[in-house]
């Protein structure tokens, strides 16, 4: 009987035992995890970084080829461009003009007609 009794003691010291290491086995398990997490977050933060990185680098390195080739074909055209310019220009000043004129020419029509129904 108390062999009995020993072996119960064991076997449940055993069992705490067992119950402590899986309790320990689980939370080592999830500290690992969340380091894994926080290292894949990471590596996932630099490869995002870096690659807006490229193509910030990218985009400007296009940008400004696309510039320099339409500023050379503006130089190359100077004078064509020069052209244009003076043609709408004087468009614009005489398409003002114009404007201003038939605005005086309503306004003079209205004022006669004003004085017209006024006088009889």
């Amino acid at each position: 009987e108390r062999c009995r009794a020993l072996r119960a003691i064991a076997d449940e010291e055993k069992r705490k035992h067992q119950a402590a290491v899986a309790i320990q086995c689980l939370v080592r398990r999830l500290h690992a995890c969340r380091r894994v997490a926080i290292a894949r977050n990471l590596r996932s933060h630099r490869r995002h970084h870096a690659s807006t990185t490229i193509r910030k680098f990218w985009k400007r390195f296009v940008g400004r080829r696309n510039y320099l080739y339409l500023l050379r074909e503006l130089r190359a055209h100077e004078d064509s461009v020069v052209v244009i310019q003076r043609f709408s220009r004087g468009f614009l000043v005489r398409y003002r003009q114009c404007k201003v004129a038939l605005d005086r020419e309503d306004r003079e029509w209205a004022a006669v007609e004003i004085q017209r129904c006024w006088r009889g």
